[in-house]
């Protein structure tokens, strides 16, 4: 195992310091014109696409998926950063069914959102809620994952320098790395009047009762414990590597990945048979190897449970 770097955990006092910056950051913000705001977050995209290799790798590196996911990861990010701008584009009339009535959409910016992310997928659950977040104008603290902190900072870091290009304070994108102390402090902090989770349904359950206990907003996706269903009548083969698909193509980490599997009793035995010489064939390696299926399971009680 190589130690690809030592990060030093945020304290109280950073957080503290963080977040008054970014409240001061909103009020600037919420004022910048909304075709600004589409400009800084096209040029996040663009300045993302030109370390498209090297953050994946690091992505890979430290989160322990294949190359190849990584890059669809990162991709995922660039690509709701445009996605944002081009909703920003949409005319803000709406259609109304009342006659000699117009409908007026007109963005209302929280001021500080915040948004914590989960381990397996943290750059593609940040692009889902930070650029939109961005374009109507909010500012945003990112809570990255504790195990991955050089993700986190790489892309604060090149976000920071899009800011600081155009004259802006950097702490508009707000991030911090540490232990739980942080996020207990995020979802308790009125400053912050919504907060976005994605993660474990046990501890989404605990954030969505802080925050709401505190009149704050809540948006949740957490982990659904899916099941597979293979009847009688299916193509097995094309079952086999969905299955497989679903589980190791995850790594057994992400939201989505498959907890169970219900068979038809007619091919029960032959599902069995063909994912034990399916999954006996995986290819377990450096996640930066051409070929690897499955890279580093991490934490530890996650390859446990992989595992058994």
């Amino acid at each position: 195992m190589r130690v690809l770097g030592k990060v030093r955990g945020g304290s109280m006092a950073d957080y503290e310091e963080g977040v008054k910056a970014c409240c001061i950051a909103a009020e600037l913000w919420m004022a910048t014109p909304v075709t600004t705001r589409c400009k800084i977050v096209t040029e996040i995209s663009k300045a993302l696409e030109a370390k498209l290799k090297p953050l994946s790798e690091l992505v890979a590196h430290e989160v322990g998926k294949p190359l190849t996911k990584a890059i669809v990861e990162v991709k995922e990010v660039i690509d709701t950063c445009n996605s944002a701008v081009q909703y920003s584009k949409q005319s803000q009339l709406v259609v109304s069914h009342s006659s000699n009535h117009i409908a007026y959409e007109e963005w209302r910016p929280y001021g500080v959102i915040a948004v914590i992310t989960p381990f397996y997928l943290q750059c593609a659950a940040l692009g889902q809620i930070a650029w939109l977040a961005l374009v109507t104008g909010n500012c945003v603290i990112w809570r990255g994952p504790v195990e991955s902190p050089l993700v986190t900072i790489s892309i604060t870091k090149l976000i920071a320098g899009v800011l600081e290009k155009n004259n802006l304070t950097g702490s508009i994108f707000t991030s911090f790395a540490g232990g739980s102390e942080l996020n207990k402090a995020i979802v308790k902090d009125t400053r912050i009047p919504l907060v976005s989770f994605k993660g474990n349904s046990q501890v989404g359950k605990v954030v969505k009762h802080i925050v709401v206990e505190r009149f704050g907003k809540c948006l949740l996706e957490s982990d659904r414990n899916n099941a597979i269903t293979v009847l009688s009548d299916a193509n097995i083969q094309l079952a086999v590597e969905a299955i497989v698909r679903d589980t190791v193509g995850t790594d057994d980490q992400g939201l989505s990945t498959s907890h169970k599997l219900f068979l038809h009793e007619s091919i029960y035995g032959d599902v069995l048979d063909r994912l034990r010489q399916r999954y006996g064939s995986i290819t377990i390696g450096n996640p930066l190897e051409t070929g690897t299926e499955l890279g580093l399971l991490f934490p530890m009680p996650q390859r446990s449970s992989s595992c058994n």
